[in-house]
């Protein structure tokens, strides 16, 4: 059956954006043992608006065995090298 995706109501698209699907098993190797520093991943992101000091650009660092996290604020991507 087909009907209009116009008339939807918001309550419609508040249920589907809180509906996924959760794996029963970890996508982890089981042949890795991930330990505190050893795997660290990043990600490089725009702020939707500028902040009080000019900052545009964010990298994001997560280490995967802590979930520790920490975000750097940038006004150029270029800045990034010198993040520590």
């Amino acid at each position: 059956v087909k009907y209009d995706k116009g008339e939807r109501t918001d309550a419609w698209y508040a249920g589907r954006a809180t509906r996924r699907s959760v794996p029963s098993s970890s996508r982890k190797s089981s042949k890795i043992q991930i330990k505190t520093g050893s795997h660290v991943t990043s990600d490089i992101g725009v702020l939707p608006i500028v902040d009080r000091s000019g900052n545009k650009y964010y990298v994001l660092f997560k280490d995967m065995s802590s979930q520790y996290r920490v975000v750097y604020r940038m006004k150029t991507k270029d800045e990034m090298v010198i993040c520590r």
